[in-house]
């Protein structure tokens, strides 16, 4: 398994979690930046720019998981983990 699987396969062990996976990503959208889950194909929100999608998505998965960061040809830029640390 690739290192990048190894760290999105991280689930979250928080109380009501029943041992889901919490990943966001932060992606181009149509010129702007959307903040998604994982599982989703809906934005939980759309931003002018990539920083200000990273620091939301920062904000939402504090307690548990991980953000995935695209770069503007959607391919994987880096991940932050729940410290807000760059892997």
């Amino acid at each position: 398994m690739s290192e990048i699987g190894k760290i999105i396969s991280v689930k979250s062990s928080g109380p009501g979690s029943k041992g889901r996976t919490d990943i966001l990503h932060v992606a181009p959208t149509q010129g702007r930046w959307s903040v998604r889950s994982d599982a989703s194909v809906r934005a939980r929100s759309i931003y002018d720019s990539r920083q200000k999608a990273v620091v939301s998505a920062k904000e939402i998965i504090k307690k548990a998981g991980i953000v995935v960061v695209h770069d503007k040809d959607g391919r994987v830029d880096f991940i932050i983990n729940k410290d807000g640390r760059k892997l």
